[in-house]
């Protein structure tokens, strides 16, 4: 490793706000795990080889005391060698640093992504497309990164991102921990979220059904004590799910409250929620729940 050259962790990375200098980084990383070193290229000895060669040919047509002009070929030559050799030493290893970057940032942002683009495609009654706004998705989510036009373009962020988010959903699949599987039956749904809490390393339990007072789930991870209202709907989910979220917090004695629900919820749940400070969660949010539960328990 290179004097100086930082350690950093995959979330490190994407807590620089500076996407250029995320891809560098990880560039230079790419660069050292293959034992290259990324300040001082090999590509340079295709050009002084290529040049040597050159001039090597000229001098034996010529004669050392040949014109000048015609080691211009030389230098070409050498130029042509070091392009093509950067371009396979160097530029794959740059394409490869944006791609992991990204991937780490969709990850990082795996349920609010595959919630928005499942939304974003709307379908008839025949299943034939009516509307497409994936690309305004992307778009809001590479503002959103700091990644600029000049990285990458909405139309090949696109099929990365969906790539990715299939490669998650596989490995979710093969451990058995598929987020889209939900179950049809709300009570087994509220046992399928606190399945999935206890996967994450919360001690859990479901709520008696006669007397939840608001809250279907009750986790526990150290000293923080959350509930969640479990809401099954085909339609989007109201205020009034924010509201009985909240009488169950006082009434548990919770950290942090929210409602997990496979619909989306209303602007005035919405509203309501940001004002009040309940947790409003979906399904895909509990491939990584402690991003959206423990940050709201130190407010």
């Amino acid at each position: 490793m290179m004097k100086g050259e930082p350690i950093l962790t995959g979330a490190d990375m994407t807590d620089i706000a500076d996407m250029h200098q995320q891809v560098e980084l990880r560039f230079r990383r790419n660069m050292l795990a293959a034992g290259r070193n990324p300040a001082a290229p090999r590509a340079w000895l295709s050009f002084i080889a290529g040049t040597g060669l050159t001039a090597w040919a000229f001098s034996a047509l010529f004669g050392a005391a040949g014109p000048v002009f015609l080691y211009l070929p030389a230098v070409i030559a050498g130029l042509f060698c070091y392009s093509v050799h950067r371009s396979a030493l160097i530029e794959p290893q740059r394409a490869k640093a944006l791609t992991d970057v990204l991937s780490l940032h969709i990850a990082q942002h795996r349920a609010t992504l595959t919630r928005n683009l499942a939304r974003a495609v709307r379908r008839n009654d025949f299943g034939t497309v009516t509307s497409d706004k994936r690309l305004a998705v992307v778009i809001e989510f590479l503002d959103a990164i700091h990644a600029p036009a000049t990285l990458i373009t909405p139309e090949d962020a696109l099929p990365l991102i969906e790539t990715t988010l299939g490669s998650l959903r596989d490995a979710d699949i093969t451990r058995n921990a598929d987020l889209d599987m939900v179950p049809a039956d709300a009570k087994q749904f509220e046992y399928w979220v606190a399945d999935h809490l206890t996967r994450a390393g919360w001690a859990t339990r479901v709520t008696s059904a006669s007397a939840d007072q608001g809250i279907d789930v009750i986790a526990q991870k150290d000293a923080i004590r959350i509930g969640i209202q479990c809401k099954l709907y085909s339609t989007p989910v109201g205020n009034k799910a924010v509201q009985e979220a909240i009488a169950g917090s006082g009434y548990y004695g919770l950290d942090v409250v929210a409602v997990l629900s496979n619909a989306p919820f209303t602007k005035s749940a919405i509203d309501l929620s940001h004002a009040t400070g309940v947790v409003l969660m979906s399904n895909h949010d509990l491939a990584d729940p402690d991003r959206k539960l423990l940050p709201h328990s130190a407010a």
